[in-house]
């Protein structure tokens, strides 16, 4: 017999002395059944405090008992195959960017995507704008290109500042120097993170074979990693993917953590919950879950899954229907706009022309002039024209971007096209997809949280819609859902039909329900868990 059997035991024994002690006696004059009164409480209470130090220890004890016992029910970690195989995933999921078929090298070497940070990080935040350079360096080392300060001479104060970066950099004791220098430089042109943006693209430009080749390198070096091949690894990366996904939906650890942090209750889950059965029931065809053989169970809780998956496929479809209303908007109006391209480029040379053109006699003169003060003026003026060629030159860039966009999705989309060929197209180009969500309006999360969850979905490996759907269909989400009811042999009412987040979260909850079947842990050990975890 343990603590806790002895404590039980023990209680109504217990509750029997403290009731039966005497405080009043019937005898004596009053001063003596007075006197004895007090006499008795005292006596009842130093009595009570003996009873309540000795059931203190004991509930320290069973406590000590319990934790013990929940201890050894609890998982000890995670899964121990989630870390290798998120590795594998991560190293297929980086082969993707070098093999779309929609970027250049800007895109694929991430550097469009670090202009179009750079371009809008807080002008206060150095250390982010110094991974950011940090970043851009190391990716041409990687290809092959040393740079120096000297290449980033698209303009006076890009290169200024470079200059001390460069000089500083690797050296933490000299950090409030190039945090002087940046206060100095923003002070003087606000502009600055343009200047180094622009740097970046024109040296892009300028090293764009290296880098090319570095992509080219890279990619076959990560297939080799990965023991893939070009036509073997996207089927490799979403089988992989797939698998993940499961194994961390279904890791006892964390599961069992969820619960004990409260994000959801335990006792939801358990059989003897009657909405937990109801939920069950709903969706079954003839009688109840219940009554259901172990196969069919198994074949309920299977389909119960799938429609859950269209469900959620639907649903982010959409969500981010403007990504496709935008993509085939352009993608119709790319013949209307066959020329933008090169008009641009054409503007944009001639403008970087002249840039390149006053920079370098800006330069000249100051280190030919022997008398500064005497040409002071005119150095102040180049450098106000040549900031106001690169704020033309910015927009011309942006509206470069936009029109490559249009263009490309021209080229490469067209009626019969995919709806995942558009939203893969969209996802592509980081930029235009960020400003895209931006614009929307009624969007509940953050643009960052609503770009991850898209970015999510593109490289989930569920994607039976999006393949299947074409950009020239037409289709309703509740005929669709009421179709796949039917085909899985699921009960499904028009007033599910009605609110389809009500619906997700409890094909949510069955499918959760399914889950707990597979841990090799009982509902009730976990509860068990729940409820040593909750004692004070």
């Amino acid at each position: 017999m343990n603590n806790l059997d002895l404590y039980l035991n023990a209680i109504p024994s217990i509750k029997g002395k403290i009731e039966a002690y005497p405080l009043e006696i019937t005898e004596g004059t009053h001063k003596v059944i007075a006197e004895y009164k007090i006499h008795a409480a005292k006596e009842r209470n130093r009595s009570v405090n003996e009873l309540l130090t000795s059931y203190r220890s004991d509930m320290e004890s069973i406590k000590t008992v319990l934790q013990a016992k929940a201890q050894s029910l609890t998982p000890t970690g995670e899964n121990p195959n989630i870390a290798p195989l998120t590795e594998q995933v991560r190293n297929l999921k980086r082969i993707l960017k070098y093999d779309n078929p929609y970027n250049e090298v800007f895109e694929k070497t991430k550097l469009a995507k670090i202009c179009y940070d750079l371009d809008r990080v807080e002008q206060n935040n150095l250390t982010e704008i110094n991974q950011i350079l940090s970043y851009v360096v190391e990716k041409f080392r990687l290809s092959g290109v040393v740079l120096s300060a000297q290449d980033f001479d698209y303009s006076i104060y890009a290169r200024e500042y470079m200059t001390v970066f460069f000089q500083v950099s690797g050296d933490a004791n000299r950090s409030e120097e190039l945090e002087r220098t940046f206060n100095s430089l923003y002070w003087k042109c606000p502009m600055l993170l343009t200047h180094l943006k622009l740097s970046i693209r024109s040296l892009v430009k300028k090293h764009n074979k290296a880098l090319s080749a570095y992509c080219t390198c890279h990619k076959k070096e990560l297939l080799e990693q990965t023991s893939t091949t070009e036509e073997t690894f996207r089927e490799a990366y979403l089988q992989k993917k797939s698998q993940l996904t499961v194994m961390k939906r279904q890791d006892a650890y964390t599961l069992v953590e969820s619960f004990k942090n409260k994000d959801e209750n335990i006792s939801d889950y358990l059989e003897t919950n009657t909405n937990r059965n109801k939920k069950l029931d709903s969706f079954v065809v003839t009688g109840s879950f219940a009554t259901l053989s172990e196969p069919e169970q198994e074949k309920y809780f299977q389909n119960m899954m799938e429609l859950n998956r269209t469900l959620e496929e639907w649903m982010t479809i959409d969500h981010f229907r403007f990504i496709l209303e935008d993509v085939k908007k352009r993608m119709e109006d790319a013949k209307n706009h066959k020329n933008d391209v090169k008009t641009k480029e054409k503007e944009i040379a001639k403008l970087e022309k002249n840039r390149a053109k006053i920079v370098k006699k800006y330069d000249w003169w100051n280190k030919v002039s022997k008398n500064k003060e005497k040409i002071e003026n005119k150095q102040a003026a180049r450098l106000v024209e040549i900031e106001e060629l690169i704020q033309q030159l910015n927009t011309k860039y942006r509206e470069l971007d936009d029109a490559k966009i249009t263009s490309r999705a021209g080229a490469c989309l067209d009626k019969s096209s995919t709806l995942y060929d558009a939203f893969d197209f969209a996802k592509s180009f980081y930029g235009y997809c960020k400003e895209l969500i931006a614009s929307q309006k009624d969007l509940s999360d953050t643009v960052n949280e609503e770009m991850d969850r898209f970015t999510k979905f593109i490289l989930d490996s569920n994607h039976i819609l999006t393949k299947n759907l074409n950009l020239a269909m037409s289709y309703d989400v509740k005929e669709k859902m009421k179709e796949k009811c039917t085909l899985l042999n699921i009960k499904i009412e028009d007033s599910n039909l009605e609110d389809l987040d009500t619906l997700k979260k409890d094909l949510d909850m069955i499918q959760k329900i399914y889950d707990l079947t597979t841990l090799g842990i009982t509902l009730n050990d976990i509860e068990f868990i729940c409820n040593v975890n909750d004692l004070k």
